[in-house]
């Protein structure tokens, strides 16, 4: 699982944990004590769906249906992450300080194929084409993927799996 800020490629470290204790051990280093280390906490959460500009999530913490269990978050909030997330998508939404600060994308996605190029260079040099996906993601995909079919993508590389 991959931890998501803005401006990450894919996303920080694994153990976003044991990457601020190194944080706070390289700090206190240089800058002595006075640097605080400040946990990060994790919310499951369910995507629920995005409506052109903000992506939505329920918290699955909260079952009482008075209680407002949405969370909204704008594109620039998930970086990259975004173009890995799918409807009934389960992750973790990172909190700093009570605010969201990215996503904990789980280790592969089942995505939907949009698209697929059959023709140009790429077949005929690597048996793989570009395949478009449902959220604009676009992977490298073995001839027998069609449009239409559901492939597992690898969130930490973006690369294709298997069909599913």
């Amino acid at each position: 699982m991959w931890s998501c800020f803005p401006g990450c490629l894919y996303g920080c470290n694994k153990n976003i944990d044991h990457f601020f204790l190194a944080v706070h051990t390289v700090a206190n280093s240089l800058l002595g004590p006075k640097f605080k280390l400040v946990p990060v906490k994790r919310l499951p959460v369910i995507f629920t769906y995005w409506d052109g500009e903000l992506y939505h999530f329920v918290d699955t913490a909260i079952l009482d249906p008075d209680t407002p269990d949405e969370i909204m978050l704008p594109a620039e909030t998930l970086g990259k992450a975004s173009k890995y997330i799918v409807d009934d998508l389960q992750l973790d939404l990172l909190l700093l300080n009570d605010e969201p600060v990215g996503v904990d994308l789980p280790a592969s996605v089942v995505m939907r194929v949009k698209d697929v190029e059959m023709s140009g260079h790429y077949w005929h040099a690597t048996m793989e084409g570009p395949a478009r996906l449902e959220t604009g993601l676009v992977v490298l995909v073995p001839p027998i993927i069609s449009p239409g079919d559901l492939i597992r993508v690898n969130t930490e590389n973006g690369e294709y799996m298997e069909r599913v």
